[in-house]
């Protein structure tokens, strides 16, 4: 991927996740960082990403990486995101 593709693909990933939070916050004054996490994680894994890679991919998922989690666990039945929740660990 060529750097203007890099861009676009940051771009149009940040855009989601407005749309994402603009859709919530239309319906209602506030929304919870859990509820953001899992508006996310279940986006995520919508279109496809493992769900390791649909946790990392969240925005607490990136922070957590930056500050020096290596792992992520999620259960077995984690295709079904409204009962579980990944687990960070350093």
């Amino acid at each position: 991927m060529d750097s203007d593709d890099a861009i676009v693909a940051i771009v149009a990933h940040a855009m989601h996740e407005l749309n994402i939070l603009r859709a919530i916050l239309a319906e209602r004054e506030t929304i919870s960082a859990k509820e953001l996490f899992r508006e996310e994680f279940v986006s995520n894994l919508a279109a496809g990403m493992t769900p390791e890679d649909a946790a990392w991919s969240t925005w607490i998922g990136r922070q957590l990486r930056k500050r020096g989690f290596k792992t992520v666990e999620v259960a077995a039945d984690g295709a079904a995101p409204e009962i579980v929740t990944p687990v960070f660990k350093r």
